[in-house]
């Protein structure tokens, strides 16, 4: 159960008690000014995040930098989402939009680690989800497997409703589809192809990728898809629309 408002007044001036919190209540008292609060959050958390920064770029002073600012950015947005929430999850999102933002030519490896990075941002909870529903409908995982494929989603039609959804956001946006190649590292000719609905389903790496460069969240431009889906052909979301990059079973 979160703190109380006088509780956490009580915690500004005992610091040494913030350590006992949960990342719910650290966010619950940096929203009321104890600053304190980001120092054990950063403690508790910099270290996971410096790992996947390390990991996906060869210089550690910029990994180091980026960590400090993911919790920078933390900071100045902590009224602007849920306490509830996964608070290292979000970290790992700033963390990846801020590596998108440098615009380096990663290679192989650590295009990798990358992948990782967005398999842990998007599939987490979206797995959850599924597994949380499969449960709650007293399903094994052959029988909710079986009931996927078994579902009359057209691919085309899928297609097609994520290229208009990222054709839409785009335009919005006034970025032309040569900046999104640029931004994407996805070639030209695809863009043009995937908003004319005429490309296989998007990575999920490459889903990132583009919701990133349109200054979306990925969750966001999901649920434009969603919409833009069931107004074509009125079937509602029932399998992930992203191939390859599958999350192991639990």
């Amino acid at each position: 159960m979160p703190l109380s408002n006088s509780e956490l007044g009580g915690l500004l001036c005992s610091p040494s008690r913030l350590r006992a919190l949960s990342d719910e209540d650290l966010l619950l008292a940096l929203r009321s000014r104890c600053n304190d609060a980001l120092a054990v959050l950063f403690e508790r958390h910099s270290p996971t995040v410096l790992q996947w920064m390390r990991a996906i770029l060869p210089d550690d002073v910029v990994a180091e930098e980026i960590v400090r600012e993911v919790f920078i950015d933390a900071f100045h947005t902590v009224n602007q989402f849920d306490p509830s929430e996964d608070f290292q999850l979000r970290l790992l999102q700033y963390a990846y939009w801020r590596v998108m933002n440098l615009g380096k030519n990663l290679q192989d490896s650590e295009l990798k680690e990358l992948e990782l990075l967005e398999k842990e941002i998007i599939a987490r909870p979206f797995c959850k989800m599924l597994r949380d529903t499969r449960i709650k409908r007293g399903l094994s995982i052959d029988e909710a497997v079986d009931a996927a494929n078994a579902s009359d989603i057209h691919p085309a039609q899928l297609s097609r409703a994520l290229g208009l959804a990222i054709r839409q956001s785009r335009e919005e946006r006034r970025i032309s589809r040569r900046d999104l190649s640029r931004k994407t590292g996805i070639p030209l000719d695809k863009i043009v192809r995937l908003e004319r609905g005429l490309t296989d389903p998007l990575l999920i790496t490459e889903f990132v990728r583009i919701s990133c460069a349109l200054g979306m969240r990925p969750l966001a431009l999901d649920d434009r898809l969603t919409e833009i889906h069931q107004n074509i052909c009125g079937v509602p979301r029932r399998t992930p629309r992203c191939r390859a990059d599958r999350a192991p079973q639990r």
